[in-house]
């Protein structure tokens, strides 16, 4: 070798040269380098593929267990609705006891109402027989002013003779022969037998008060009118037909305050 002046007169000078080329050899295997790292990395993609499919089947598979699985929990929930019957039996049973309790409240009901009914009953017992009953219009004690009035005597329509006529009634209800209160009078009353006729007093209510007469045993009461024909109300006819009440009237002012309905005689 001989080195030339640019070494420093050591420059080489023969036949030796410098290849810069790649070798080919070094090509073919990149080549085959790069082929197996693809097919590699696609093997690897396939793999994962393949990994994440059976991955997803399982998971699909169990998710699938999972939501059939709850499908026979619903038995369970079948239980409690078949005690229904049961607890709704007991309430039954129980409340079967109310009625005896209930029927003896009313029982009781019962008897205390018939004890209500009974006091009244022994509270009229004085009322209806008082000492005062027996009494004529004399007595002492008065009566209320109510009740209704009976005639009782002449009976309607029939015929009455004389100058004189006897008039009785009894005056309800439980009165007796308890006079009317002060104030108050009966007073009989005779007018025509006519559709326009009116009432007229056959005596005087108040002088006459004190001789009207009557029976403790029945309570009938009577008054006798003299001379007939010469009350206002038969208008001096010696022969008619003429009606007849009794009336509880009040002395001042005058007032009618019980009547009832007439009746007929003719003499």
């Amino acid at each position: 070798m001989e080195f030339g002046p640019n070494m420093g007169g050591k420059t080489p000078v023969g036949h030796y040269m410098i290849d810069h080329s790649t070798p080919k050899a070094d090509s073919g295997s990149r080549k085959k380098l790069y082929l197996l790292l693809t097919g590699g990395g696609i093997l690897v993609a396939l793999a994962l593929i393949v990994v994440g499919i059976v991955v997803f089947v399982v998971w699909r598979s169990q998710a699938v267990a999972e939501v059939e699985t709850p499908t026979p929990a619903l038995t369970p929930t079948a239980q409690p609705v078949a005690d229904t019957p049961t607890v709704a039996i007991n309430i039954e049973v129980r409340a079967s006891a109310t009625p005896p309790t209930i029927a003896a409240s009313q029982s009781q009901l019962g008897q205390a109402a018939e004890t209500a009914e009974r006091l009244p009953t022994a509270t009229r017992v004085p009322t209806r027989t008082p000492t005062p009953v027996a009494v004529q219009s004399g007595q002492s004690g008065a009566a209320r002013v109510d009740g209704t009035i009976e005639l009782v005597f002449p009976e309607h329509d029939t015929q009455v003779s004389g100058d004189q006529i006897e008039f009785k009634w009894i005056w309800h209800r439980d009165k007796g022969c308890l006079p009317p209160p002060d104030g108050f009078a009966f007073e009989v009353r005779v007018w025509q037998d006519m559709g326009n006729a009116a009432p007229m007093g056959a005596m005087d209510a108040s002088a006459e008060k004190p001789n009207i007469q009557c029976d403790p045993a029945t309570g009938v009461r009577s008054f006798t009118v003299g001379k007939l024909q010469g009350v206002p109300g038969a208008a001096g006819q010696a022969h008619g037909r003429l009606r007849w009440d009794v009336a509880l009237v009040q002395l001042t002012p005058y007032k009618p305050v019980i009547t009832t309905q007439y009746r007929t005689f003719f003499y």
